[in-house]
């Protein structure tokens, strides 16, 4: 079965009818009711529903007793008219009582006056005597250079230096001469230095620490004393406010004679108020509160529903577009789906990946969308190592397909051969996240992890970059092409040479290789789309070179032989490898090194 039988297999063949409705003629079915054949399912078909019907609660008994209650309060000599004669018998106690308070409040006034002045003296006062303590020992926050500022900024600066420069202090201290002789020997060299810069930066962040110290105990012992001087302003202080109090409960006292005067008049309004209203409320609030609770229930019900629904058709939506389908959905199309689906939609738009395995990706694009649209969309990178995936799965698939058929036989059961080429497809999903963790340098030109080193040394991300320069230089599309294939061995090689006219590169060397790779990753990813079909990013770039193992006492190299993988966005890694790397080549061709200082470039 090779790669067209893969791609004419629709992934949900029953739905292509629905699918190949306008929105006019959805529109028109949905008026008309459920076409034949298609099942109208609701999202929600368990939910509750409510309608707006009222329920009457007509009763003539109660309305007759209350329109007799109105009578009575409304009639001639009824409780309006007691109510009016007890109000105006009732004014001119008030207004006396209305004088006294006016005249309490005056006094109150004026008292709040002289103790809002009394504190604010105070406060004045302590506030200024703490600010020139503070700006005098130039600690004031408001001052810019002020020194408990400048202190904290300086103890925040050594912290950033001193934490990288500490772990690497560590991370070479642990390397023994037996470990490592050469890059024990580099480390006696570098650490006296390394840990003298460390020292340095940790002294200044003590003396830091100290005078922080300092100025908080100088500023709290100030600011002790500047309480204690205004002591007597604060006696003043609380007597001003004693006397408000005192002219404050004056008032309070007239405020409730005056209200107990006119409270009989009040009251017995506000009852009459109350029983006047009474029949026109019960009536209206039974029937109103009935309607209104179950209309506005109903409505909350239709908008959370609606809401939940657009959502899910959003997502499905944005999935279509995702695997280069030219469907889009609204509501009434989304609910003429047939169920199979409608529900296989809703699964899949819900992982935010176009599918967790290769297989399934496939069918989904080739069944729902279209492999041409995405490319066509900016995405040519991705659908061109997806292609090529499916077309070396076939291809293996058609070689171990005999064996599989054989093997079949000989348990008596027949061989799924569609099934067979799935299998093998989702394999090499495995096989490439296998080569990402393990060794890129071999892996599989289709492995989409595996960077485009043609492409990405154009970036203009990477000018000036060492390995894009070679690249550009001696690849396969380079000014001078030396290569069919980038090899890592090749790059680093030349870099090593580079590092053998002056060793004192080889850090800077280093970092331009980890650059790279970091951002070539990123900028990888980005292009070949491939965390959306179930891959996840490796931790870094891994690959297995030549083993370097050469030392001082000995100069026999395993040339080729696969050694532990190496991330090449690791720096310190990478550094190693150049070191030991140069070691190699001086070992075995001891005149290397003169014709080295000779030769300016030895090209690729």
């Amino acid at each position: 079965m090779g790669m067209q039988a893969i791609e004419a297999q629709s992934y949900v063949p029953d739905t292509r009818p629905v699918n190949q409705l306008t929105e006019a003629e959805v529109l028109a079915a949905g008026n008309a009711g459920t076409p034949t054949g298609v099942a109208g399912v609701s999202l929600s078909s368990g939910s509750r529903t409510a309608s707006s019907t009222s329920y009457n609660t007509w009763n003539p008994l109660v309305y007759d007793a209350a329109i007799n209650s109105v009578t009575d309060m409304t009639k001639a000599g009824g409780s309006i008219d007691q109510a009016f004669t007890d109000m105006t018998a009732a004014i001119t106690a008030r207004k006396a009582a209305e004088t006294q308070q006016v005249t309490a409040i005056q006094q109150n006034a004026e008292d709040i006056g002289a103790a809002g002045a009394a504190h604010a003296a105070v406060v004045g006062a302590q506030a200024a005597r703490r600010n020139n303590i503070l700006s005098v020992a130039n600690i004031n926050p408001d001052q810019v250079d002020n020194q408990f500022r400048m202190a904290v900024e300086n103890i925040n600066r050594t912290s950033a230096l001193a934490e990288p420069l500490g772990k690497e202090i560590d991370r070479r201290m642990a390397v023994g001469i037996f470990d490592n002789p050469l890059e024990w020997l580099v480390n006696q060299v570098r650490l006296p230095g390394m840990v003298g810069e460390y020292n340095a930066i940790a002294g200044e962040q003590n003396r830091a620490i100290t005078t922080a110290k300092n100025l908080q105990a100088l500023a709290s012992s100030q600011l002790a004393i500047s309480d204690n001087m205004d002591a007597d302003a604060i006696a003043k202080d609380i007597l001003a406010d004693s006397a408000v109090r005192a002219s404050a409960a004056v008032a309070k006292l007239r405020e409730v004679q005056a209200t107990t005067a006119g409270a009989g008049v009040r009251d017995a309004a506000n009852t009459l108020a109350m029983q006047t209203n009474k029949a026109d409320l019960n009536l209206r609030v039974l029937a109103l509160t009935k309607e209104r609770t179950t209309e506005s229930s109903a409505e909350s019900d239709r908008k959370d529903k609606a809401a939940a629904e657009q959502a899910q058709i959003d997502d499905v939506n944005r999935y279509l577009k995702m695997i280069g389908s030219n469907r889009q959905y609204t509501a009434p199309t989304f609910k003429l789906l047939g169920t199979k689906e409608k529900t296989q939609l809703l699964e899949l738009s819900g992982t935010g990946i176009i599918a967790k395995q290769f297989s399934t990706a496939m069918n989904v694009i080739d069944g729902m969308g279209s492999a041409n649209n995405i490319a066509n969309e900016g995405d040519s990178a991705a659908m061109n190592w997806f292609k090529g995936t499916i077309a070396e799965a076939n291809s293996l698939s058609q070689k171990n397909l005999e064996m599989a058929k054989a093997a079949a036989l000989g348990t008596g059961k027949v061989l799924d051969e569609r099934g067979h080429l799935m299998q093998t497809l989702d394999n090499m999903q495995t096989v490439y996240q296998n080569q990402a963790a393990t060794d890129l340098r071999t892996a599989s030109d289709n492995n989409p992890v595996k960077l485009n080193y043609t492409f990405l040394a154009k970036q203009p991300l990477f000018k000036g970059n060492a390995v894009a320069e070679y690249i550009n230089e001696f690849g396969p599309a380079g000014k001078t092409p030396a290569f069919t294939k980038v090899d890592e061995v090749n790059i680093l090689d030349k870099l090593s040479n580079q590092g053998m006219l002056n060793p004192a590169l080889i850090p800077s060397l280093a970092k331009q290789v980890t650059d790279f790779y970091r951002q070539g990753s990123i900028v990888q990813a980005e292009s070949t789309k491939y965390p959306l079909f179930g891959i996840d990013k490796p931790a870094g770039y891994n690959v297995i070179l030549p083993s370097t193992n050469a030392s001082f006492f000995s100069s026999k190299v395993a040339e080729g032989t696969a050694g532990k993988p190496i991330d090449l966005t690791n720096q310190a890694a990478v550094e190693l490898y150049l070191t030991k790397n140069i070691a190699r080549k001086i070992n075995a061709t001891p005149s290397l090194l003169n014709i080295m200082t000779t030769i300016p470039n030895l090209g690729p």
